[in-house]
């Protein structure tokens, strides 16, 4: 496989321009960005609530992609895991983390 070198420099232009702010970004960007952050609140109030009914506060955490379980019917990366769960421990004191084994 061969990089056309000006539509990588083309892109990486746009990408600069919209992340100074001159260049907006386009809405099916938004509107993806928006999903993510939507699901990943509602993967961390399922997991919030789960834990209210446990004996214990752990949760356990991928390392590798392939090992994370589907949400919302979408394989999601083990580091969308690991964030979810960093951000159900800023909810639950003294929750603790683990790698599955």
């Amino acid at each position: 496989m061969t990089i056309d070198t000006p539509v990588l420099h083309g892109a990486m232009s746009r990408h600069r321009s919209r992340m100074c702010g001159t260049t907006p970004v386009p809405n099916r960007v938004r509107v993806e960005i928006e999903r993510l952050e939507a699901t990943t609140a509602e993967a961390v109030d399922q997991m919030c609530r789960h834990l209210e009914e446990a004996r214990d506060f752990e949760v356990r955490t991928f390392r590798r992609d392939a090992e994370v379980p589907e949400f919302g019917g979408i394989q999601w990366p083990a580091a969308w895991h690991r964030a979810v769960c960093a951000r159900v421990a800023q909810q639950i004191s003294g929750l603790v983390i683990r790698f599955a084994p």
